[in-house]
């Protein structure tokens, strides 16, 4: 005797998914269905409509599925590669408040604009002599900046900074730099120091990466939250991104006021001929969202006076021999 009750829900059930477009899960119900009533007309109608649309979907999952796999590994070999070289990784917020109801991107954006995992770009092993970051060379004195997609570890910045700022009579090739002050000999360039000297982190600010399992969260996390894996995974990324925050704000709080802010972050002043893996290596370096932030600055620009007062530049980082 044929459980036609049964059959009827997975008809239900396989209309359902149709509507929603959900063409593998469409066509497993009904050859579900199938299986109890072969020759069930409506079932047969629904499974002939969607089964193209359900191999498709099929392949689409497998080519998403292989390359998340992909990333992941990625994402393992990185943070192995960065613990063997001692480099540290750190992460930002990636949500603002705890609810909907603050307007995150004109806050967290605004205050993070070259911090945000927005390029995309992981840093490329080759091996443990040969490897590159991308990095991002901020102008706080002119509101510019400029994203170099691979920064090899090797490379000294004094040749990045020759390159972009040449030292030649005359106009200087940056259409912003009105004053002809960005030349690669008069520029200072420094790294902020995230964290502080009693070991608290702000809940706003560069937060250590502690482990793999970290590492693989915050990046997969990031990568949702841009809409790369649709809509429900970037809600259940910006949910788990509030749980975080909520245990940041919480740690924060239980040794300082929910209203203290710390001032502005201290520095380490890079001298132009140390090599990004110097850079990169330094104890006080840690690299938010696997992108390098320099802040550079004309020697004698009122900005530049302007951050030294408010900043303590705690070092500098020396190439080797000197």
């Amino acid at each position: 005797m044929l459980n036609v009750s049964n059959v009827k829900s997975w008809y239900r059930l396989a209309k359902a998914h149709e509507n929603k477009r959900e063409y593998e899960e469409c066509m497993n119900a009904c050859e579900k269905g199938l299986k109890i009533e072969a020759d069930n007309g409506p079932l047969k109608k629904i499974a002939t409509k969607v089964e193209k649309k359900a191999e498709l979907a099929r392949i689409a999952r497998q080519k998403k599925e292989k390359e998340r796999v992909r990333r992941v590994g990625e994402v393992k070999s990185l943070w192995k590669f960065c613990k063997d070289k001692g480099i540290s990784l750190g992460r930002v917020p990636l949500v603002a408040t705890l609810t909907d109801d603050g307007d995150e991107d004109d806050t967290e954006e605004k205050r993070w604009n070259h911090q945000q995992p927005h390029t995309g770009k992981m840093p490329k092993i080759s091996s443990l002599a040969e490897y590159s970051f991308p990095a991002m060379f901020c102008y706080p004195a002119v509101g510019q900046s400029d994203f170099v997609e691979d920064m090899e570890a090797g490379e000294m910045l004094a040749m990045r900074m020759a390159v972009m700022f040449p030292d030649e009579e005359g106009p200087t090739i940056m259409p912003w730099d009105y004053n002809d002050e960005y030349k690669c000999s008069n520029l200072a360039v420094y790294f902020e120091i995230h964290e502080l000297d009693d070991g608290t982190v702000h809940w706003e600010g560069v937060r250590r990466l502690e482990t793999m399992g970290d590492c693989m969260r915050f990046f997969g996390n990031a990568r949702a939250m841009k809409g790369s894996d649709g809509v429900r995974e970037a809600e259940k990324a910006k949910e788990d991104e509030r749980v975080k925050l909520r245990e940041y704000i919480k740690e924060w709080c239980e040794v300082n006021s929910r209203h203290k802010v710390p001032g502005a972050n201290d520095v380490m002043r890079v001298h132009p001929a140390a090599t990004l893996e110097q850079v990169l290596t330094d104890k006080k370096m840690i690299v938010p969202n696997f992108l390098v932030t320099f802040l550079v600055f004309p020697m004698e620009h009122d900005a530049h006076k302007a951050f030294l007062k408010e900043r303590k530049v705690v070092g500098i980082v020396q190439p080797e021999g000197i």
